[in-house]
């Protein structure tokens, strides 16, 4: 069932009262739409804070406590130590032993009665080892805790508890050689077992309710665990792939957004397909530069045949996302017509360019493909929402000419006047798609 749109409500609430005046409606049936859509549009609101009220009242009372505890710490012995470290963990699985009795139909109990658990596991953890000095680094730490949290997710079905354990996994990955940036370690890996351990928890959320804000805060947490876990990746394994890799995963971001939550609100997209154009036009125009193609690294790269299981492992989950993509937008053209797949073709255009330079060294190809993608991009999303009499969709095929002629304005030494006039050109153009689109949608 298509999620409500609150905004789309309100102005239907709102229209009731001329519809009935013009005869369009009858009395009875507009009071019917008013008990509907209030009930539909209050439920998920009071959900929604009834859940976070829960989850911040939860977060306080623990502070409060560990604060309380912390004032005397030096003071307390071992054994006491030991048996505060584990009250709150002992006083949490009674409290998810109440819930699944009691309350198991009640998000609200089930998610504060996870963060109360997820906390305390991790409380217990850090006591237990300052207290006998158990030897460790923070990202073992991380990895224990999110390992004995696990199943509070799976047994509470907790969203936010899962979004966290998706978020641990990426702490982890970037500790594990003291943070992101200062290379990785074939140990890393095994980031993906740990995204995979909490994916079916993540598909029962889908069948669940697939257009909730917990659904949606898991997604998010999954999709920024992924991309840091593929960018560790990609330093094992073909280090030049990551052109084709990243493309790839802004592909899938968009068309997650774009086919698998096509019925996410009425009037608004899912924030997955913000993102996804997001991310590819970023990229995009990173990549239409030839600098971004001219690198040394090309022969000192792991080619596409590794000579080491790390590489090999690597090299593989890197081609997988590449596969996937290519899937995706497949199995979107097949069935959702109606849905913008020209973002998509951003995944093999970025693989054919890579391949080109990888074999011939020649910077200028890659980036004129990439070029042509942009232009092609911006002027089939303008000529479909032209044809469609969709303003906001116009000025983004609008804005993709925009940003390329912008950022070949950096990239070429351009006079001021040529400049000025390419920027009066696309000024008039984004005036004239809007008044032929508003002059389709009168006509209508």
């Amino acid at each position: 069932m298509r999620a409500a749109d609150r905004s789309g409500i309100r102005w239907l609430l709102a229209e009731l009262t001329e519809l009935v005046a013009g005869g369009i409606l009858s009395a009875e049936t507009a009071e019917a739409l008013r008990e509907h859509y209030a009930t539909t549009d209050s439920g998920e609101p009071r959900r929604i804070g009834f859940v976070l009220s829960a989850i911040l009242g939860s977060l306080l009372v623990g502070a409060g406590i560990i604060l309380l505890v912390a004032h005397n710490w030096d003071f307390l012995s071992r054994p006491i130590r030991c048996v505060i470290a584990f009250t709150p963990l002992v006083l949490s699985q009674a409290l998810a032993i109440f819930v699944l009795l009691r309350r198991n139909e009640s998000a609200p109990w089930r998610e504060a009665a996870a963060i109360l658990n997820v906390a305390a596991i991790g409380t217990a953890i850090a006591l237990v080892s300052q207290t006998y000095q158990i030897q460790g680094d923070f990202a073992r730490f991380v990895l224990v805790w999110i390992l004995l949290a696990l199943p509070v997710v799976y047994v509470l079905r907790t969203s936010l508890g899962l979004a966290i354990y998706f978020v641990g996994a990426t702490v982890w990955v970037l500790s594990s050689k003291g943070g992101p940036f200062f290379g990785a370690r074939p140990n890393d890996l095994w980031v993906w077992a740990l995204l995979a351990l909490g994916v079916p928890a993540f598909i029962a959320s889908l069948r669940q309710d697939r257009n909730s804000y917990g659904t949606l805060l898991a997604l998010a947490a999954l999709a920024v665990a992924s991309a840091f876990s593929l960018g560790q990746t990609d330093e094992i394994g073909a280090q030049s792939f990551w052109r084709g890799s990243f493309a790839a995963f802004w592909t899938v971001v968009y068309l997650v957004g774009a086919a698998a939550f096509k019925d996410w609100r009425a009037t608004r997209p899912h924030p997955f397909v913000v993102a996804g154009w997001i991310g590819i036009l970023s990229l995009a125009i990173f990549l239409s530069f030839k600098e971004s193609w001219r690198t040394q690294r090309w022969q000192n790269a792991v080619d596409l045949m590794p000579r080491h299981y790390p590489d090999v492992l690597a090299t593989g989950i890197q081609i997988a996302w590449v596969l996937a993509a290519l899937l995706f937008a497949a199995y979107a053209l097949w069935k959702e017509r109606k849905v913008n797949l020209a973002p998509a073709a951003f995944a093999p255009i970025a693989l054919l360019a890579w391949g080109i330079a990888k074999s011939t060294g020649d910077p200028l190809v890659p980036s004129l493909l990439l070029n042509f993608f942009m232009l092609g991009l911006g002027v089939f999303t303008l000529l479909r929402a032209i044809r469609a009499g969709r303003v906001f969709e116009a000025n983004l095929g609008m804005l993709v000419v925009a940003i390329l002629a912008i950022a070949r304005f950096f990239d070429n030494d351009l006079e001021f006047v040529v400049r000025g006039i390419a920027f009066i050109a696309i000024g008039l153009g984004f005036l004239g798609t809007n008044l032929v689109v508003f002059k389709r949608r009168a006509r209508a």
